[in-house]
């Protein structure tokens, strides 16, 4: 929701996933509010105080497929408006390797920094080299993970760059 926002608001929509169809459309279902009695009219509970269900002021929404990073749009949810979102090219790739003795079953997190929804995962082959693709712009944040554990982890890391991970050390 936006700043600002009623915090006692109902978020606008029924669900917070969806997915599209062949040709690329999604929808999602506001809610709608309950059919209003005559119990409920003679008890005053049809209505808040200002005469209306409270929802969200905006929304946004985001967008993603396998190869690309997300595409993100504010809306305003009480719009009859179609929202088109446009996934963007993905920036070149991570590429990294991890120092030493690689851990079983080690697997590389890329969390962006700026789109704290957006993660991309990369297992470590045995040589112990990673490729993370689908990026988008601005800075991520690479977890190295084995075990349940997290073995190393560098922040900061763009697009495009070639990174070496050290188990064992935060921020090397």
């Amino acid at each position: 929701s936006g700043e600002g926002t009623d915090p006692h608001a109902l978020p606008p929509f029924t669900a917070v996933r969806t997915s599209t169809d062949a040709d690329g459309r999604f929808s999602l279902a506001r809610i709608e509010r309950p059919a209003c009695d005559v119990c409920d009219e003679a008890a005053d509970r049809c209505h808040d105080e200002r005469g209306e269900l409270r929802t969200w002021a905006e929304t946004r929404l985001a967008a993603w497929a396998e190869g690309h990073p997300p595409a993100e749009a504010v809306v305003d949810p009480d719009t009859d408006e179609e929202v088109v979102l446009r996934l963007p090219e993905a920036r070149p790739p991570i590429r990294g390797t991890v120092e030493g003795a690689v851990p079983d079953g080690a697997y590389v997190l890329a969390r962006s920094q700026v789109r704290p929804y957006e993660v991309h995962r990369a297992d470590v082959d045995p040589e112990g080299g990673f490729v993370l693709e689908g990026l988008g712009d601005g800075p991520y944040t690479l977890r190295l993970l084995a075990g349940r554990r997290e073995r190393a982890r560098r922040t900061g890391v763009l697009a495009g760059a070639a990174v070496v991970l050290r188990p064992g050390t935060d921020e090397p």
